[in-house]
């Protein structure tokens, strides 16, 4: 599920947004050799292959 954090009137510092920003927990570096060729693909790919993902990962796609 998606939170929206409302920043509007903030003063957006890098210290202020780490401290209301959530980051994961995962090590990046255990992920990349699953990201990498994603990213690979779509550079290859283009538009088709992010599509392809889409349909992959949420069983929706977006309008074409």
């Amino acid at each position: 599920m998606l939170r929206t954090i409302d920043l509007r009137g903030e003063e957006l510092t890098t210290s202020r947004l780490r401290r209301v920003l959530p980051r994961g927990g995962t090590d990046v570096s255990s992920v990349m050799g699953t990201v990498i060729p994603m990213v690979e693909k779509v550079r290859k790919g283009g538009a088709a292959a992010a599509l392809d993902f889409c349909l992959l990962y949420t069983s929706d796609a977006a309008d074409e």
